[in-house]
């Protein structure tokens, strides 16, 4: 049962890493994007950009054929297969733990939704990296950085609560929802507002800020529920203000890194 069960593990990790490039990439950008960019001509195109490094002898910068990857031999590439490797070992290492608790039949399924809510929250953050360091744009770095450090204490606490064993303490429902409260308020100054109230900008855009919404909605309301009711109470008026004291400060850290 325990080789079966990792088996599994490895199965479904390995599923959902492969589909998850393919969706976004093979369907939602080019299918759905931008359907009509015009195919690469694989017999008369060239790259005057590649160092060739990695293909070592075997190809100079002289004449450069098709290929369907160029790299450069830079720290950039290096830190964005750092960040991949890293996403990609936490990501086998969650599904089985997800797994085994399931097999122990100690799951938590409100928890296991909120986890597979964030699936995109957490493959856009990995997305907008991979472009930051392959762009050279780093504007928007320490923002960005803001919302990931953020999204992934909150999500570290969802998935220790995803086991029963585990109760759903008061500073866990505090910092949950001081931070998802953090995220709405920022992105509603941000673009959430401009794309989902009054329906500005593209199609695409309006559907990626309300991925990125629903899920710090659903992880308060849901948060809220489980805490009643294996407390059989809310929050006291004292700890309602720590909530409000904390998503204040975390507001003005957001607020810092955006100016910054």
């Amino acid at each position: 049962m325990l080789f079966g069960a990792r088996f599994a593990s490895c199965l479904v990790g390995f599923f959902l890493l492969v589909a998850l490039p393919y969706i976004h990439i093979g369907i939602i950008n080019a299918k759905m994007w931008v359907p009509n960019k015009t195919p690469v001509s694989y017999n008369n195109c060239t790259c005057s950009c590649w160092d060739t490094v990695f293909k070592g002898s075997y190809e100079n910068q002289k004449k450069i054929g098709y290929k369907h990857m160029y790299f450069n031999a830079t720290k950039q590439t290096f830190m964005m297969w750092t960040i991949t490797m890293a996403a990609v070992l936490s990501f086998y290492e969650l599904v089985k733990h997800l797994l085994r608790l399931y097999v122990e039949r100690n799951l938590r399924y409100s928890m296991l939704f909120l986890l597979i809510l964030s699936i995109y929250p957490q493959y856009f953050s990995w997305w907008v990296y991979l472009n930051y360091l392959n762009d050279d744009f780093y504007k928007q770095f320490i923002h960005q950085m803001c919302f990931t450090v953020t999204e992934m204490i909150s999500l570290m606490i969802i998935v220790r609560m995803c086991s029963y064993a585990n109760d759903i303490t008061t500073n866990h429902l505090i910092g949950v929802l001081s931070i998802n409260l953090v995220h709405i308020a920022v992105g509603g100054l941000d673009q959430f507002f401009d794309h989902l109230v009054l329906m500005d900008g593209k199609p695409f855009k309006r559907m990626r800020s309300l991925a990125l919404v629903i899920p710090d909605v659903v992880c308060i309301v849901i948060f809220i529920i489980e805490y009643k009711r294996s407390r059989g109470r809310l929050l006291s008026r004292k700890e309602s203000f720590y909530v409000l004291w904390l998503t204040f400060l975390l507001f003005l850290l957001f607020k810092f890194g955006l100016i910054y």
